[in-house]
């Protein structure tokens, strides 16, 4: 999926994934001072009935990479709250995000809402003629 931020106050709040792993590739990023940094707390539990981001974030240390355009990372997304930050200023934040699954994950039932809320348009059913 290619993710695009581009005005001051763009970003991809906090969330944790629906799947494992999120493979990240920065196609296009601003400065650091521009914003658009990965945040994430590592080693969180989604509890997806009352997931209390406000209590994760009192309890756990921050932390933020601003990856260099062209480079990619791999992120635990599922036991990883994160969410890049706000641009600060109109730039262009381009990125393309393959997402995989673990060994557990094809053994339960697995929601989508995290990529519905975050990417509505890519999720819509597809309308028949």
């Amino acid at each position: 999926m290619a993710s695009q931020l581009s005005h001051a106050g763009d970003t991809h709040g906090w969330h944790w994934d629906d799947y494992a792993y999120a493979f990240v590739w920065i196609m296009k990023t601003p400065p650091k001072t521009g914003g658009g940094s990965l945040e994430y707390v590592p080693h969180t539990h989604w509890n997806r009935k009352n997931p209390n981001v406000p209590q994760v974030l009192r309890d756990h240390a921050i932390h933020s990479r601003h990856p260099d355009e062209g480079s990619a990372y791999l992120l635990r997304s599922d036991t990883s709250l994160h969410r890049v930050a706000p641009l600060l200023q109109d730039a262009s934040r381009l990125i393309i995000n393959f997402v995989f699954a673990d060994k557990k994950d094809l053994t339960k039932e697995v929601s989508h809402e995290t990529m519905e809320r975050m990417f509505p348009e890519a999720c819509k059913p597809e309308q028949k003629d």
